[in-house]
């Protein structure tokens, strides 16, 4: 499972991360945390989950991936990687 956060909102990475690992810890999962703050590292953080044969993307619910929904639907699309997202822009964006 890959992770995607925004380092320049600490609160919400930190407990994105806490929260995504305790989950990950129960099932036996594995979590690969990636961070993004610009366009261009919302596209190496699904080439770098797709590299590690990740399952599946968690972006945590912050302005900035608010902000990039087409961008993160055209990511997910292109790496075919399930992508839960809260917001339901990302879907009427096309992601999936």
């Amino acid at each position: 499972m890959a992770l995607l956060v925004n380092p320049a909102n600490e609160a919400t990475t930190e407990t994105a991360i806490r929260e995504v690992l305790a989950a990950a810890r129960t099932l036996g999962i594995e979590v690969y945390v990636s961070k993004a703050n610009v366009p261009r590292d919302i596209e190496a953080a699904f080439t770098k989950a797709a590299e590690l044969r990740a399952g599946g993307m968690v972006v945590a619910g912050v302005p900035f991936f608010f902000s990039q929904s087409e961008n993160l639907a055209a990511q997910c699309l292109r790496h075919a990687l399930p992508t839960i997202y809260q917001f339901r822009r990302f879907t009427a964006a096309g992601g999936q």
